[in-house]
């Protein structure tokens, strides 16, 4: 994980998750992409390295 990436923890009523989130400086952004958790509950934003982990509600 770089030293800019963090852990996003997210419920189902959150999703469709995206990255970047909202609360990223704009100067920071890549363009906006939606994360895939297939069947696991963790994925990774493959511009920044973000995890997304979904969590129980």
């Amino acid at each position: 994980m770089s030293e800019s990436s963090k852990v996003v923890k997210l419920t189902t009523k959150e999703l469709p998750a995206s990255c970047p989130t909202k609360d990223t400086p704009a100067w920071n952004m890549h363009p906006r992409v939606y994360i895939d958790f297939n069947d696991s509950k963790k994925s990774v934003c493959p511009y920044c390295s973000n995890q997304f982990e979904l969590v129980s509600e």
